[in-house]
């Protein structure tokens, strides 16, 4: 069943894993998609960069955890786009 996420582990060999995916609204009303998603996902997952060579870092974020990742992301990238404009304002850019 995840044969081709572990052919593109294998084709990527990436030094860090982070595994956002999941269903976090537990009133979401089907228990197996739950289960599917939070848990044999991660499994499978997790079987597949254990079949690694060089085996990978791995984060599994939880729904706070994501919800700080994106503030954190947002934040950098209006630092980033402030920088841009600074050093080349829209008016210059081809």
């Amino acid at each position: 069943m995840f044969q081709s996420l572990q052919k593109i582990l294998n084709d990527i060999m990436p030094d860090y894993v982070i595994n956002l995916a999941g269903i976090s609204f537990v009133e979401h009303g089907n228990v197996e998609d739950l289960y599917q998603a939070n848990l044999i996902g991660v499994r499978n997952l997790l079987s597949c960069l254990s079949n690694l060579e060089k085996k990978p870092n791995f984060d599994n974020l939880s729904s706070e955890d994501k919800k700080d990742l994106c503030k954190q992301i947002n934040f950098l990238i209006n630092k980033l786009t402030r920088l841009i404009n600074l050093f080349w304002p829209p008016a210059k850019r081809p």
